[in-house]
């Protein structure tokens, strides 16, 4: 009887906790990734808009260097993650 109501007591807990929601864009905060070749890549969120069920985020225009250190202009614009980034509910 002892254990039953303690497996009833994780069930209870595990049903009313929450899990933290890791999200790749924050809006507020600049981000820095790295890629396999250990070169670093800043972004940051220009403004988000919800389309539907999905989360549209617009990055800052971002330069790019290229490896022998001369400026990259993009032509599609927006930054190395491109213009918009969409976040579907799933993830």
């Amino acid at each position: 009887m002892r254990k039953f109501r303690l497996l009833l007591i994780l069930l209870f807990i595990a049903n009313t906790s929450f899990a933290q929601n890791w999200n790749c864009f924050l809006p507020a905060t600049k981000q820095y990734f790295t890629n396999s070749n250990n070169y670093l890549r800043g972004m940051r969120i220009d403004s988000v808009r919800t389309n539907g069920a999905d989360t549209v985020y617009y990055p800052f225009h971002t330069s790019r260097i290229a490896p022998n250190m001369t400026p990259i202009i993009d032509t599609n614009g927006g930054s190395w993650l491109g213009k918009q980034i969409v976040q579907e509910p799933d993830g």
